[in-house]
């Protein structure tokens, strides 16, 4: 057995479809110093009574059955109980390449954050698309999601960092807090998590009261550089970037929720409004191109910005999603 233990927590809420594949992933892996956190968030379905015969298995799992909190709740629970040096989030649909553990390990070194790239599949296990990250990229520009990361568990729990109770946004302020609070951060070209399109999942829901959330959320992120503005200032392009991109990623959520398409437009362009207006208030400036995103991604960031700069994106950026009801 490996000194280091690795607490993996795992959030499940009716996932009974894909969970004993996520856990057989898990129990599994190569590196097997491993305390195995599994909360049933109240389910519904059998993903309960999966855990429990799996604990009965595996000594390293333990199984908390709670009612329904909610993701944010559930994995603040998850923290609270984890006792290994480094800790993991993986959601209950998705699963691990057998050696990704011991990979991140070899990686990590003397960072607070490992953030990997991961492999996109359908719920059969069929290959989308890989999103591979390169190694030599030395930026806070890492991706939004908690998962498909390694960090130090003492990290989290010196800095008192936990998930805000919010949805959909709860990994992106969650990061934020992160990256406030260190520079001892690694990317890695690993894509072991894979990520599962699960249109069930929490990702694929539609959103009451969304507008609310977003504003609460730029509210939280603009505080949070206030708060630490000499961190953010030495990666002004990198958070210039996530900010545009966070506002685009609530955009095409929002298209889903609004009453109308006039609603959709009006909206979408105060979302974009209120990114551009923390951009402006701490003179973050141009977002970079970064090699560690997508191709696509990066270019409808720059032309958001090219927009913004010739004073034409409240009228256009509506049309970069369509709208959908």
């Amino acid at each position: 057995m490996n000194s280091d233990v690795v607490s993996i927590i795992v959030p499940i809420y009716n996932v009974s479809l894909y969970l004993e594949r996520c856990i057989l992933s898990i129990i599994n892996q190569t590196y097997q110093s491993l305390d195995i956190i599994l909360i049933d968030d109240g389910s519904t379905d059998n993903s309960g009574q999966i855990c429990d015969n799996f604990a009965t298995r595996d000594s390293r799992i333990k199984v908390w059955h709670r009612s329904n909190k909610g993701l944010s709740k559930t994995r603040n629970f998850g923290i609270e109980r984890a006792f290994g040096k480094f800790l993991v989030f993986v959601d209950g649909d998705d699963y691990l390449a057998e050696n990704h553990i011991e990979n991140a390990i070899k990686q990590m070194y003397d960072n607070d954050i490992l953030c990997t790239g991961y492999t996109k599949v359908d719920s059969n296990g069929n290959l989308l698309n890989v999103r591979k990250l390169k190694c030599d990229i030395n930026s806070k520009h890492i991706l939004h999601s908690v998962c498909c990361k390694l960090y130090k568990t003492e990290f989290i729990k010196t800095n008192q960092l936990s998930f805000y109770q919010i949805n959909p946004g709860e990994d992106i302020l969650f990061l934020f807090r992160c990256l406030a609070v260190t520079n001892k951060f690694a990317i890695s070209d690993l894509t072991g998590y894979y990520y599962v399109t699960n249109p069930n999942s929490i990702s694929h829901t539609i959103y009451n009261n969304i507008d609310q959330q977003i504003e609460i959320i730029f509210s939280q992120i603009n505080h949070i550089i206030t708060d630490y503005p000499l961190n953010f200032q030495k990666e002004k392009e990198q958070i210039s970037f996530s900010l545009i991109k966070i506002a685009l990623f609530f955009i095409r959520h929002l298209s889903f929720s609004c009453n109308s398409k006039a609603d959709y437009k009006h909206k979408s362009r105060q979302i974009l409004s209120t990114a551009f207006e923390i951009i402006q208030l701490h003179d973050l400036g141009k977002p970079n191109y970064f090699l560690a995103e997508k191709f696509s991604t990066n270019i409808v960031v720059l032309f958001c910005w090219l927009l913004f700069k010739i004073g034409l994106y409240t009228p256009l950026v509506p049309y970069i999603f369509r709208y959908r009801k």
